[in-house]
């Protein structure tokens, strides 16, 4: 295309753009910017708070705490004891309140966390030293953990655990 007729087009152009413009409707407003959301905790940030909440969770169960374990569980938490049974937040309550599972210490070692959101799942070992029936046991186990975060706390959902060969 010729230069004069090139220009004469992108004039026309640009003048149905202003035209456009000012037909706009005067209702018509430009979108707002969305607010700033407060930034997201780091990862290794939810990690730890997790992490914390789980060491309350087993002092908690050791000084036989029912208070800080009603916090703490779930009201629909499912409870795997090493031996097999399956345990509802009541009665794991029950029986730490009650002495007749006693943890004297529970040692969690080689932890990790991982976040999915408002869910985290927790894997790793723990040694466990109890009173169960009247009589001392201590023994290895390896667990898996569900946390699930509500109204802004971390609360255990689900406990897992095997016991290891001696």
């Amino acid at each position: 295309m010729k230069g004069w007729r090139r220009r004469a087009v992108m004039g026309w152009g640009a003048i149905l753009l202003v035209v456009a413009l000012g037909c706009a409707s005067p209702q018509t407003k430009p979108a707002a910017a969305p607010a700033a959301a407060s930034p997201a905790p780091k990862p290794e940030d939810v990690q730890k708070e997790i992490l914390a909440q789980d060491a309350r969770r087993i002092e908690a169960m050791t000084q036989a705490d029912a208070q800080a374990l009603g916090e703490i569980l779930r009201d629909d938490l499912t409870y795997i004891h090493s031996s097999g049974p399956l345990e509802t937040k009541a009665q794991v309550i029950d029986e730490i309140t009650s002495g007749k599972l006693r943890y004297r210490a529970i040692e969690p070692s080689e932890q990790t966390v991982r976040v999915f959101g408002d869910t985290a799942i927790v894997t790793g070992r723990a040694q466990l030293r109890v009173n169960s029936g009247g009589k001392g046991l201590g023994f290895w186990v390896r667990f898996t953990e569900v946390w699930v975060r509500a109204n802004n706390a971390w609360q255990l959902a689900a406990w897992q655990s095997t016991r290891l060969p001696d």
